[in-house]
């Protein structure tokens, strides 16, 4: 899996949710902050073990 935030910390515990319903908070291209309700689905913790990071001076891609 791929996940980016600049808040994520290599060595921590996260806890992903899926297929249940989100309320409130803040949707930004389906990632969700602030005061947000989940109900239903399962859950599951994700450890980040490793980190990468590029910076590129234009022509995107990879």
């Amino acid at each position: 899996m791929l996940f980016t935030d600049p808040q994520l910390q290599t060595g921590q515990s996260y806890t992903v949710k899926y297929g249940g319903t989100i309320s409130g908070g803040t949707n930004w291209n389906g990632y969700y902050t602030g005061n947000v309700t989940y109900t239903g689905g399962q859950s599951t913790n994700v450890n980040v073990n490793s980190m990468y990071t590029t910076v590129s001076a234009g022509g995107g891609g990879w």
